[in-house]
């Protein structure tokens, strides 16, 4: 079984059944699918690198206070 999207499957599924609706409702739903899951990978994206900030400016700070400097 190969991987699809839920709009692929939808699609077959439809197609194997005999219903039928115009293409551009699959269009535009591929295209919101395609928008989301490029939206949830930035979010990842951005949270991932705020935490990993997080985490290397508090070892900066320790070492600050650890070596006195006042920078």
């Amino acid at each position: 079984m190969s991987k699809q999207t839920a709009v692929e499957w939808l699609e077959n599924v439809m197609m194997v059944n005999g219903f039928t609706l115009p293409l551009t409702l699959f269009e535009q739903a591929r295209q919101m699918e395609k928008d989301q899951n490029a939206e949830a990978y930035k979010k990842g994206w951005d949270e991932g690198t705020d935490a990993l900030y997080k985490e290397v400016r508090k070892i900066y700070d320790a070492n600050k206070i650890f070596y006195n400097i006042d920078n």
